[in-house]
């Protein structure tokens, strides 16, 4: 759309507001509505790459008259071409806001994004098995990935990852398990890391020619000595099968 208007006998034309998207480096931004108007709210949304962030500070949005005349009509206190507008962080992560001015000018979106912090991964040690982390440090959203191995007659007992941080008090983090064995992950959280795992040892004594006497109960125990499962028939004397087989009546 044209618009033309008389001022003192001279003719001067422009075109409808525009806004022009400058793509910056290490990911992409986009604005929305596309074609916005004067008094219009913007979104800007930017997909920073992995280790990357934007931040409103770094965001530039400058009024041109691009593409219009350069004897656009200004009213008095108005924005002038060259300044820049706020920008407000949006509550959705890598979102932001701008309001179009209520005049026929255009704009120039820009951002300049930061690499992100990097925070710390520390692998407690452990016995009866091997922890790898595929990095040692991380940017918060970022997936790492754990390698869990066992010693031969040993198995996982648990994976528990702790947020070290101050002010969260040591909040724990999603731990996820692969599909192959031994594989873990976890997102990292904005904030240094601690991982911790036990092994134990594996599998339970199999016992089948004991029966449970006097109609008690038959209580099995890995070779750990903890319980781990029983047979219950009705209230009476138990037997108890021991880590190496042995049976003890109560």
């Amino acid at each position: 759309m044209t618009i033309v208007m008389l001022m003192c006998g001279i003719t001067a034309a422009w075109a409808a507001q525009s806004a022009i998207v400058v793509q910056p480096e290490h990911g992409t931004m986009s604005i929305s509505p596309v074609a916005p108007t004067a008094g219009q709210q913007v979104t800007i949304t930017i997909i920073p790459e992995q280790g990357w962030e934007a931040k409103a500070e770094n965001i530039v949005v400058e009024l041109t008259t691009e593409p219009g005349n350069a004897q656009a009509p200004r009213k008095a206190q108005s924005p002038q071409v060259g300044e820049t507008l706020p920008v407000s962080a949006d509550t959705e992560a890598n979102t932001f806001t701008f309001t179009m001015p209520d005049e026929p000018y255009g704009v120039h979106v820009s951002a300049t994004l930061t690499e992100a912090p990097r925070y710390t991964i520390t692998v407690e040690e452990t016995v009866n098995g091997t922890v790898t982390a595929d990095k040692t440090t991380a940017s918060a959203g970022e997936t790492v990935n754990l390698t869990i191995t066992p010693d031969q007659g040993y198995r996982i007992e648990s994976v528990t990852v702790w947020s070290d941080d101050e002010t969260s008090g040591g909040a724990p983090v999603v731990v996820s398990e692969g599909d192959t064995d031994g594989q873990w992950s976890f997102v990292m959280p904005d904030a240094n890391v601690i991982v911790q795992v036990v092994f134990d040892k594996s599998g339970t004594t199999a016992i089948s020619d004991i029966n449970a006497d006097n109609g008690g109960i038959v209580r099995y125990y890995d070779i750990n000595g903890r319980l781990v499962g029983t047979s219950l028939d009705h209230a009476g004397s138990g037997i108890f099968v021991t880590s190496d087989g042995r049976k003890v009546v109560k």
